[in-house]
């Protein structure tokens, strides 16, 4: 896989530097994308851990947004843009239809303002309860980026984005095969983690002796993570489960 690769990565720069774009980018998005999303995902498939919903922030390259998706698998994958005028957007839907690996949602903000950015986001979180939260700020303007990384540190989302290694300042353009996954924020590993209680992730409180009561006849996991009790405000439970989307605090006494 390599060696075609380097193959098509050659031909897609010579085409580039003769001025033939347009064919360079059909080769592109045919031939050399399917295996740049390829590698970029047994790359860093294991690296950043189970996401359940993935918000992507869209600019006008919808190649991170696929290389995320591609790469985290998440259950929802929510893509979010601003207001397109031009006929581009047509374009960029194309691509994500052709090149997708999972549905998702393509959303379209309000309006670019921060106010909108986060609430945008914030319903959108509200309708998709998780635990587990993902925002890839690739794409979208400066305001978009930043408004967006702001959200994602306020609720507990690791902040992604696809950098590169190469770039070719002639074509002012990265060079394909050369993407990186770069974490930039992660509430766990960086800093202690909000909670905020207008996120309303299911939460049966109960004390040991109820336990069967809830569980019997259902499929539950134990929840060993410890460092992610607080997320939830019930850290004082002697231990919790995920049960039926939902989550179960148990006691051992009364609370």
């Amino acid at each position: 896989m390599e060696a075609k690769m380097d193959e098509l990565r050659k031909q897609w720069l010579d085409l580039s530097k003769q001025g033939l774009y347009q064919e360079a980018r059909d080769l592109y998005y045919d031939a050399l994308f399917p295996i740049v999303s390829e590698q970029f995902a047994h790359k860093y498939q294991r690296t950043i851990g189970q996401i359940d919903v993935l918000f992507s922030i869209l600019g006008y390259s919808p190649e991170p947004a696929l290389l995320m998706q591609k790469a985290l698998k998440p259950r929802v994958h929510i893509i979010c843009h601003a207001m397109k005028p031009d006929a581009g957007d047509d374009e960029i839907k194309k691509i994500l239809q052709q090149h997708k690996s999972m549905d998702f949602t393509y959303l379209e903000f309000r309006s670019e303002t921060f106010d909108d950015i986060y609430a945008t986001l914030r319903e959108q979180m509200l309708q998709n309860p998780s635990s587990s939260y993902a925002i890839d700020i690739t794409g979208g303007k400066k305001s978009m980026v930043a408004s967006a990384a702001i959200f994602g540190k306020d609720y507990n989302c690791k902040v992604l984005y696809v950098d590169f290694d190469q770039y070719d300042s002639d074509l002012r353009k990265p060079i394909p095969g050369y993407e990186r996954l770069n974490v930039v924020y992660d509430p766990i590993k960086q800093f202690s983690v909000i909670h905020h209680p207008s996120v309303r992730i299911p939460v049966l409180e109960i004390t040991e002796d109820e336990k069967n009561k809830y569980t019997y006849g259902k499929r539950y996991k134990v929840i060993d993570d410890i460092s992610l009790w607080g997320v939830y405000s019930f850290n004082t439970a002697s231990r919790w489960l995920k049960c039926n989307g939902g989550y179960i605090a148990i006691w051992d006494d009364e609370k």
